[in-house]
C-alpha cells in the first residue's frame, strides 16, 4: 500500500511512506533493546471510517517515574488494522539530558503523531507538560483530509499536522495505551520506569458520518506485553479511560 500525502504541521518529520508488516504490536521512534506495550481498541465500521473523535487527557501527577533512560509513550487516537495511526501522544522523557539529542526536556511532552507500525512518518511540534495538567486531543478526518491536534489547555499551545491527498482509505480503529522502551542492563527495576500515577482520557466523543458512536465498546488488546501489573479501566459507556502501566 503506498501512501501519497501532503501534510502540513507546526514541525513535520518524513520517513519512507510504506506500510509494512505488523508485529506484535506499535513500534516508536525511539527502539531500546525492550519494550511493553498494554492497550485497547474499538474496531468501527470499514466502509464509514470516524469522522470526528475528541477527548482530554490528563498527565500523571507526580511523582515521576525513575529517570532510567528509559521512554514511556502513552497514545490515543485513530489507526487501520494496526498498520496506521493517527494519535495524540505524551511522550516521559527518561533521560537526565533529554531526549532526541536535547530537543526535548526531561519529563512529559505532548504531541501530535502519524505513524506506520515501523516508522513515525510526521510529527508536530512536542511541546513539554507538567504532572496532572491536561490537554485536548482532537483528530478530524473527511474522505482525503485528516487532521490530528494537540492543545495544552493552561498555555493554548498546539502541536498539529494536516493531510490533504491521503489515499488509504480512512482510519476506522480507536486506539489508546502506553508503551515503554527500555534497556535491558538498566539499573533499576522494569516496573520502577512507569509512574505509578493513572494517565486519564476522559469525555471521549467519536462519531461516524457526524453521527456519534455510544456506547464505545473498548475491547482489551490481546498483545499485551505489560509485565507490571498495568491496567486499562474503561469507564461507563467508553467515554473514560483510566491507564495505569505498573500497580501501585
Amino acid at each position: 500500500l503506498r501512501l501519497c500525502y501532503y501534510i502540513r504541521s507546526t514541525m513535520v518529520t518524513f520517513f519512507s511512506l510504506f506500510v509494512f508488516c505488523f508485529v506484535n504490536g506499535w513500534s516508536f521512534p525511539i527502539a531500546l533493546s525492550d519494550t511493553q506495550d498494554l492497550g485497547v481498541y474499538y474496531s468501527g465500521n470499514v466502509s464509514n471510517p470516524f469522522s470526528y473523535l475528541r477527548a482530554t487527557i490528563t498527565i500523571p501527577s507526580s511523582p515521576l517515574p525513575s529517570l532510567d533512560n528509559q521512554y514511556v509513550y502513552y497514545y490515543f487516537g485513530l489507526s487501520k488494522q494496526t498498520k496506521l495511526a493517527a494519535h495524540g501522544m505524551v511522550l516521559f522523557c527518561g533521560y537526565k539530558d533529554g531526549c532526541y539529542g536535547g530537543s526535548i526536556e526531561t519529563g512529559y511532552s505532548i504531541y501530535a503523531a502519524l505513524r506506520t507500525d515501523s516508522n513515525e512518518i510526521a510529527s508536530g511540534a512536542k511541546i513539554s507538560i507538567q504532572p496532572g495538567e491536561t490537554a485536548e486531543v482532537t483528530i478530524v478526518q473527511n474522505k482525503e483530509y485528516l487532521e490530528v491536534n494537540v492543545t495544552k489547555i493552561s498555555d493554548g499551545l498546539q502541536s498539529y499536522f494536516s493531510i490533504n491527498g491521503a489515499n488509504d482509505g480512512g482510519l476506522f480503529d480507536i486506539t489508546a495505551g502506553v508503551n515503554l522502551q527500555y534497556q535491558s542492563n538498566q539499573a533499576d527495576p522494569v516496573c520502577d520506569d512507569y509512574n505509578k500515577q493513572p494517565y486519564i482520557i476522559s469525555d471521549i466523543v467519536a462519531s461516524e458520518s457526524g453521527v456519534r458512536v455510544n456506547p464505545i465498546d473498548f475491547k482489551q488488546d490481546a498483545n499485551q506485553t505489560n509485565s507490571c501489573g498495568g491496567t486499562i479501566d474503561i469507564g461507563s459507556n467508553g467515554e473514560t479511560l483510566t491507564i495505569t502501566g505498573s500497580k501501585p
